[in-house]
């Protein structure tokens, strides 16, 4: 998993002691100090392995959408929405 801070964190931790020299490995330790946040990466349904076109006019008209989820068998009401069981194409 990939580790995110704050980029005001960063920043702010740089600039804390603007008028002293460092030198850029000081820098990289006072950056790898600030505590990563705890997120996670989402796969979107468009970029979802189990997303495709609905099968038949019928159903994208019934829906008001264009795609479904395979795994779910569910509409997905937007191409930027995500689940928490999304898998990204290979």
């Amino acid at each position: 998993m990939n580790d995110y801070i704050s980029r005001k964190d960063a920043i702010d931790r740089v600039k804390m002691d603007c008028f002293s020299v460092f030198t850029p490995l000081e820098r990289t330790c006072e950056i790898n100090d600030i505590p990563a946040a705890d997120v996670i990466s989402v796969v979107f349904c468009k970029d979802c392995k189990y997303v495709q076109k609905f099968r038949s006019e019928e159903s994208a008209k019934k829906f008001g959408q264009v795609y479904e989820c395979l795994k779910y068998t569910i509409p997905c009401p937007n191409p930027t929405d995500f689940c928490s069981y999304g898998e990204r194409k290979e």
